[in-house]
């Protein structure tokens, strides 16, 4: 799922700037989540930090595309 984030009407560049190296993390964690899932043993649950700072970027990210409106 891609969030899509409408820009503000005065596009700063440091506003796009923080909005894309969001989205870059966004992208980094999902994928790093999914490879840690599907390699680690059952009961090994190192992976649930990477779904929480997952969790804490999409909210960000939502909260930009919030702020934005």
């Amino acid at each position: 799922m891609t969030a899509s984030v409408a820009a503000p009407h005065d596009l700063s560049g440091e506003w796009l700037d923080r909005l894309s190296r969001l989205r870059q993390r966004v992208d980094l964690l999902r994928r790093r989540l999914s490879r840690q899932v599907q390699l680690l043993p059952s009961g090994n649950d190192s992976w649930l930090e990477t779904e929480r700072e997952l969790c804490a970027a999409e909210s960000a990210l939502n909260q930009l595309a919030d702020d934005a409106i």
